[in-house]
């Protein structure tokens, strides 16, 4: 049995594997339809998740709702030089999908974001 990591000696079966201290999650609002046809090949969903992978791992991708979504990125991703985490994925995000949005870190405290 794996030992999970932090968690004071809890395992789980062989081939399981927990992130939880390896996803860093993004809020990203703000980008204006995000959510409509998300399955389309030029959809803004498309342009912003294909702009994100450019910068970073995907590991968590939620269901886009009115105009926002929460990625969740493989942890230790800090920018680009001196461009902090969410300015710079906030930055290719606003590139990619020509819309203004913004980009904050978030994490998962109880049943909500924060």
């Amino acid at each position: 049995m794996a030992t999970i990591a932090g968690s004071n000696g809890k395992t789980v079966e062989n081939g399981k594997e927990f992130l939880t201290r390896d996803i860093d999650f993004y809020s990203f609002t703000g980008y204006t339809a995000v959510h409509t046809n998300p399955e389309a090949a030029d959809s803004v969903f498309h342009k912003l998740v294909r702009a994100i992978a450019s910068e970073a791992n995907i590991v968590v991708l939620g269901t886009p709702l009115a105009n926002d979504l929460v990625v969740g990125l493989e942890g230790g991703y800090a920018g680009k030089g001196a461009v902090a985490a969410a300015a710079q994925l906030e930055a290719v995000a606003d590139a990619g999908t020509g819309i203004n949005g913004a980009v904050a870190a978030v994490t998962i405290q109880g049943d909500t974001w924060a």
